[in-house]
């Protein structure tokens, strides 16, 4: 995108003046048909104009969303607002082979994680039981169920919005048969399976900031010998090793052992800060 501002520039040079253009946002985001812009509070009584020069230069784009505020409240969601185009912001995302449809003013979606996605359906073994406690539309679920060959994989999901798309998902993807979508609260879900006798090879916790509450679910319905995916965010400097230490302390509590595998590091996560996946196998 080393050119885009240049171009919408050029395109904008009768609307804005000299000091608004240098304003003009680097790049965008996209989403299928959807371009998302970041603009400075300055430019925002411009939006319209500005989204409707992005589209004549990109006709590919429907619709221009700018950010209106940071991402926020439990369920994590976007603040939104189409400016130009369609109305409409449900869209599908194609990676890895995944489809995944979702409102993108609803609901976040990281394209930073993409790898993560990928490498983690890759550890997934032939006939494994998974339970993917903060499953979102299928961030990890739908890689798993279409990349690998889980027996079952148990996807919990709180919100109601994610949880519809979450089903919408897993029919556009053909996995229904893989998955048992739940709709709740994962600490209460987990323990019931744990209950009703499921037992995972793997847990998968995909959730910032790194859901510390939630381990003792986690370990309930994890059996000897499975693996715990935890997330979290950390100094660029560090190990991973004091993140580590909200898994050894829960598995502790319960009398269980745990060991510290792999330390993935998925992308920046500000100034000097990186989002990381701690892979621990729990005995």
């Amino acid at each position: 995108m080393a050119d885009f501002k240049k171009l919408l520039s050029g395109e904008l040079g009768a609307v804005l003046s000299e000091g608004e253009l240098s304003l003009l946002p680097s790049g965008y985001q996209a989403l299928a048909q959807v371009a998302v812009l970041n603009l400075k509070p300055e430019l925002v009584p411009k939006a319209g104009e500005i989204g409707d020069a992005f589209l004549e230069l990109f006709p590919r784009f429907k619709t221009v969303c700018v950010r209106t505020g940071e991402i926020t409240g439990t369920f994590r969601e976007p603040q939104l607002k189409v400016v130009a185009g369609e109305p409409s912001t449900e869209v599908v995302v194609v990676e890895n082979g995944v489809k995944y449809c979702f409102d993108c003013s609803r609901l976040m979606f990281a394209k930073g994680n993409v790898s993560e996605r990928a490498r983690l359906a890759s550890l997934v073994r032939d006939g494994e039981t998974v339970v993917d406690m903060f499953a979102g539309l299928g961030y990890f679920t739908l890689p798993i169920a279409v990349l690998a060959k889980p027996k079952r994989v148990y996807s919990i999901e709180l919100n109601p919005v994610a949880f519809g798309y979450l089903n919408k998902n897993l029919a556009l993807n053909g996995v229904e048969e893989k998955v048992v979508a739940i709709n709740g609260d994962c600490g209460v879900e987990a323990k019931r399976l744990a209950e009703e006798g499921v037992r995972a090879n793997r847990v998968v916790m995909g959730y910032l900031p790194a859901p510390k509450a939630q381990l003792p679910a986690a370990l309930d319905v994890l059996k000897e010998g499975g693996w715990l995916h935890y997330e979290g965010v950390v100094s660029s400097e560090s190990d991973g090793s004091g993140l580590f230490e909200d898994v050894r302390g829960a598995a502790g509590a319960v009398g269980r052992n745990v060991v510290l595998e792999h330390v993935q590091r998925v992308k920046s996560y500000g100034p000097k800060k990186e989002h990381v996946v701690l892979d621990c196998i729990v005995s």
